[in-house]
């Protein structure tokens, strides 16, 4: 049905069907003007879009979910004048629509943010996620702001090929947290795997983590998981602390999994 509907609009806006006086769409002909893919439907659409709705989206394909329009603004280069025109473009293109939350929209369909994001080459997305996750901590600095950790960790995450990526670790915990203080145990480990695959080798902050991942793991019923980066952590611990501090996160690990 999405790829259906995808073709008639294209099909609609390149005046290759057209509604009769019955509102019911004729064509001459469509020979050689329906495009094969979700993703050549959606290109030819994208490149009737002015320069900066292509850049809105652009930015706004990066967001796995809904997308805050200020923060993508913001990064798209636009000011808000700019931004609003481009944003009006792309919803009466079709492309996004409303999100419930204020100043929120989402794309109609995932396949479109994923044909968008797929047309960046790997480097471009690299950079991308980096000043999305820039923009979201500076703007999560404003008291009145309702960004969440997750949000600025998942930006990091999704940049941590490039220098720098450290700096969302805390990010990442804030989130384990939250998820934690929710009960929501395989979501705080997801969280930590992110913080682990942020920590520079030698951080003082990667022993911690890795501690709490293990204990986290056993609380979400991944055991052969837990077992494994508990093990570790407790050589860790052992090396760094000594054994009876290494026994006693073991001991507590174990409760943890005949729980």
């Amino acid at each position: 049905p999405f790829f259906a509907r995808e073709v008639i609009r294209h099909l609609l806006e390149e005046g290759v069907l057209r509604a009769d006086s019955n509102g019911l769409l004729a064509a001459d002909t469509v020979d050689g003007v329906v495009p094969e893919g979700v993703r050549q439907v959606l290109r030819r659409r994208r490149a009737r879009l002015s320069p900066g709705a292509n850049r809105l989206l652009e930015s706004a394909a990066a967001f796995d979910g809904p997308f805050r329009f200020g923060i993508v603004a913001e990064v798209s280069g636009l000011d808000d004048t700019a931004a609003l025109a481009a944003l009006d473009e792309i919803i009466e293109a079709g492309l996004v629509e409303t999100h419930s939350a204020p100043e929120r929209y989402q794309f109609r369909h995932a396949l479109i943010r994923q044909a968008v994001f797929v047309d960046l080459n790997p480097s471009r997305r690299m950079r991308l996620h980096r000043r999305l996750a820039e923009a979201l901590v500076t703007a999560r600095a404003d008291p009145a702001s309702t960004i969440a950790a997750a949000e600025v960790a998942a930006q990091y995450h999704a940049s941590a090929g490039l220098p720098g990526a450290e700096a969302g670790v805390a990010s990442a915990v804030e989130a384990a947290d939250e998820a934690e203080a929710a009960a929501a145990h395989a979501e705080a480990a997801a969280f930590l795997f992110t913080a682990c695959s942020l920590v520079r080798p030698g951080d003082t902050r990667l022993l911690p983590i890795r501690t709490r991942l293990g204990l986290e793991l056993a609380w979400a019923m991944r055991f052969d998981e837990a077992v494994d980066v508990a093990g570790a952590a407790a050589e860790e611990l052992v090396a760094a602390h000594g054994p009876e501090r290494a026994a006693a996160y073991l001991a507590e690990v174990g409760a943890a999994l005949t729980g």
